[in-house]
């Protein structure tokens, strides 16, 4: 082989490792935005399957608020029926007349009256049922009194006879025994 055909085999096999070099760079760059491409793309996979789960969270949030928006205008319409009613309660309560309201008056001023002639009645009552109380109670201690005295007084008399007793049983015995042994 000539030097120029050589030289044109070492220029075409550089040239064929420069395209070799660079398309395995080019590859290797490819791969590398590929593998990036790739986390890039589960990490939006993540942030999509987060975002889909927060909104599935702020549906179920929405559907909780308005739940509770409807039961809050439920109540305030409950709230503003229950005030009309007692709007027209207060309104029929304002028509009685000056006429019932005296007479109410006039009925609790005899009541009133009543309760005091009965409450002093009654005052009388309970003082004269102490008085008999405290006489009775006076009877009893006095009654208690002279039971226990005489009480006292039999216990005496029933321990000397007790005391007496033995003595004479005592001497009964002996003198038996005395006129037993006289006798044999």
């Amino acid at each position: 082989m000539s030097a120029g055909g050589c030289k044109a085999r070492d220029a075409a096999e550089a040239a064929r490792a420069a395209a070799a070099s660079e398309l395995k760079q080019q590859a290797d760059a490819h791969a590398l935005e590929r593998s990036s491409g790739e986390a890039k793309l589960d990490a939006m996979r993540r942030q999509l399957r987060h975002a889909e789960e927060e909104a599935a969270q702020l549906r179920g949030e929405r559907q909780r608020t308005l739940a509770a928006r409807e039961e809050a205008e439920r109540e305030a319409a409950s709230a503003v029926a229950e005030l009309a009613a007692r709007k027209h309660q207060h309104v029929e309560e304002a028509r009685l007349t000056g006429e019932e309201t005296d007479a109410a008056i006039r009925a609790l001023r005899a009541q009133l009256r009543d309760a005091r002639e009965q409450h002093e009645r009654s005052a009388a009552e309970a003082e004269a049922l102490l008085g008999e109380q405290e006489e009775l109670s006076r009877r009893y201690r006095h009654e208690a009194t002279e039971l226990a005295q005489r009480s006292e007084g039999l216990v005496v008399e029933l321990r000397s006879e007790v005391e007496r007793l033995p003595n004479e049983l005592r001497i009964n015995y002996e003198s038996t025994t005395n006129q037993l042994l006289i006798n044999y």
